[in-house]
């Protein structure tokens, strides 16, 4: 819980108060579908969560922590969410980790989870207290993914 939950939220409570001196602040929590329930059985073998139930209560937490503070700080100018990957995302540390479990073609590319943030980082007051993923937050919000140097279209 250290670091999943923890740092998250101690980082949150010690930069709060000036965002609301300053009336206005962006938080982004980054969590994981291992914080999805899974429904069954039978189950799935691919079911996220199944393998890692400790990780997915820290993701759990920060992600009802995240709600729950955005709804308190809703009108303050302060926009708290939590932003997870639709898929897991192609790092180097990720690719490594998951050592040929899942496919290559199964990856988010880095700049659609930067592309997100990005987008939760500068939102308007609205836009806050919620878990997003980063793909269909992107289609609601009709943002494109740029490069990470921000100068083109991914892919154009």
């Amino acid at each position: 819980y250290g670091v999943d939950s923890h740092a998250p939220i101690g980082l949150a409570q010690a930069v709060i108060p000036a965002m609301r001196e300053r009336g206005e602040g962006w938080i982004v929590n980054l969590s994981s579908s291992s914080a999805d329930l899974t429904f069954g059985p039978p189950f799935p073998p691919s079911a996220m969560g199944t393998t890692n139930a400790a990780y997915g209560a820290t993701k759990a937490a920060l992600n009802r922590y995240t709600n729950v503070l955005g709804v308190e700080l809703y009108g303050t100018g302060i926009r708290i969410n939590t932003l997870q990957p639709v898929k897991p995302v192609a790092s180097e540390g990720a690719v490594a980790h998951l050592d040929g479990r899942i496919p290559p073609d199964q990856f988010n590319p880095r700049e659609v989870i930067c592309e997100a943030a990005l987008a939760l980082a500068t939102c308007g007051p609205d836009l806050t207290a919620r878990i997003c993923v980063d793909g269909p937050l992107l289609d609601e919000l009709g943002r494109v993914v740029h490069t990470l140097d921000g100068r083109s279209l991914l892919g154009g």
